[in-house]
């Protein structure tokens, strides 16, 4: 399933899967401070990936809330993973700090010249 829709020079796509075997130019990781990889969407990517990904990521972190960091993406299909460290539920300030974050997202994505991402929803819980 997939629904489109054109926005200024852009094109939003929905799409149902998994992340991991998207052939995209990019990937989004809600990641933790410690920028560790973790559990669920976490262990997909380091299982799929390799451990290189992590091995970068711990030359990285930690980080603070609103950062987002680009590693390499091992053996994934992606050139790049982008691992935002966004607010935590119920965190104080969560819409302004949720915001942030989409902003050094698009604004790292935008410096290291990548024009596709792909996300899962950022702050939505489990």
């Amino acid at each position: 399933m997939s629904i489109e829709k054109k926005i200024g020079q852009g094109v939003v796509r929905l799409v149902r899967g998994d992340l991991t075997a998207l052939d995209a130019e990019s990937i989004v990781f809600y990641a933790r401070p410690d920028l560790q990889l973790g559990s669920g969407y976490g262990t997909a990517i380091s299982q799929r990936g390799g451990p290189s990904i992590q091995a970068e990521l711990k030359t990285l972190g930690p980080q603070t809330t609103t950062a987002v960091v680009a590693t390499k993406a091992g053996d994934l299909k992606t050139k790049a993973i982008f691992h935002a460290v966004g607010p935590r539920f119920q965190e104080e300030g969560l819409e302004e700090k949720l915001a942030a974050t989409l902003r050094n997202l698009f604004r790292l994505a935008e410096e290291k010249g990548i024009r596709q991402v792909a996300m899962p929803p950022l702050g939505t819980g489990f």
